[in-house]
């Protein structure tokens, strides 16, 4: 009888969970798109967007492992710079961890191709290898954001920060 329950119950579950709403995603597009979209969906593509736009670089992770050639990432990371370097110009940043010299320059050279493919002209963008040009947070400042979210407490006890304490949320200015 026991047995007889508990499948039932298990049933059950299984049924409710399959009939339920599919869950809705922050930022859809690389995933694809959702009918259900988060209603921060475009604010959050906004940021990303603008944060991409700070960084202008390009690392190992965009390229097919030990080879020149731009991943589907790195590609569609360069579409998105594309178009900004077509309006604005400026500098954009290989960050590489490969000890190989030879790569690392047929690397730049992938992305200076894809770029001038793109529509992107020569003399408007400088490809460099470097680290990225976000300013990102100062430790100290990232330090009083971590106490800040997990709201004061770290290691069982109370720091007396709030969140959005010292700092007026996070972000700069004391």
């Amino acid at each position: 009888m026991k047995t007889i329950v508990c499948t039932g119950v298990l049933v059950c579950g299984v049924v409710l969970v399959g009939c339920s709403e599919p869950s809705t995603r922050l930022n859809a597009p690389p995933q694809g798109y959702s009918d259900y979209p988060h209603p921060m969906q475009e604010p959050y593509l906004a940021m990303t967007g603008n944060a991409s736009a700070a960084d202008m670089s390009v690392a190992d992770v965009h390229f097919v492992p030990h080879t020149a050639e731009l991943n589907s990432l790195g590609q569609m990371r360069l579409e998105h710079y594309a178009k900004l370097l077509k309006l604005y110009g400026g500098t954009l940043r290989y960050d590489y961890r490969v000890d190989d010299g030879r790569l690392v320059r047929q690397r730049v050279s992938s992305i200076r191709h894809f770029l001038a493919t793109n529509g992107v002209e020569e003399e408007s963008v400088q490809v460099t290898p470097g680290l990225p040009g976000a300013y990102g947070m100062d430790a100290e400042e990232a330090v009083v954001v971590y106490k800040a979210s997990r709201g004061g407490q770290q290691d069982g006890r109370s720091s007396g920060t709030q969140l959005g304490g010292t700092l007026g949320g996070y972000g700069g200015q004391q």
